[in-house]
């Protein structure tokens, strides 16, 4: 839950509530998500507090119980970000060599069948199934492509089927 309602939010939750609202009723009405609702509820009812005693509490109070609530571990958020940073350089890394050397080798012709894909990088079109095959030789030591002995087109075709 990302979500971080305002004491108001609490108290209209609470209201609907003891209104006998539903919890899917309740983040209908308030236009937030059934789930953020159900978490608030659990945590009003994990409270040494009954419904009635939360519904009285003025703002700063509610604040302190319940506002700064979130299910995200900031230490762990922050980790979670810099490793998927990493990913990415590592990625546009690879993507780019291989731009690099491609543009130091020949485009075998066959590459070239199609009029409609490419990758375009400073200025020039680069097939992109083809930067792809290089990019996996680079990261695991042969290209992408079809089944060794495979020799038909549509089975060339298939082995970029889960790539989009």
């Amino acid at each position: 839950m990302a979500n971080k309602l305002d004491p108001m939010d609490l108290k209209q939750i609470l209201t609907l509530h003891l209104e006998g609202y539903s919890n899917r009723k309740i983040g209908s009405v308030l236009g937030i998500s059934r789930n953020t609702v159900n978490t608030y509820m659990q945590l009003f009812a994990g409270s040494d507090y009954s419904f009635q005693e939360l519904l009285g509490f003025d703002t700063p109070a509610l604040s302190e119980l319940f506002s700064s609530h979130t299910t995200l571990d900031p230490v762990r958020h922050n980790e979670l970000m810099l490793y998927f940073e990493g990913v990415n350089k590592a990625r546009n890394h690879h993507v780019l060599a291989v731009i690099e050397r491609i543009s130091k080798e020949e485009i075998p012709p066959i590459k070239l069948l199609s009029d409609r894909y490419f990758q375009i990088y400073d200025g020039k079109k680069y097939p992109p199934k083809y930067i792809i095959s290089i990019a996996h030789e680079v990261e695991f030591g042969f290209p992408l492509g079809p089944l060794p002995g495979v020799s038909f087109e549509n089975e060339y075709r298939n082995c970029y089927k889960y790539i989009k």
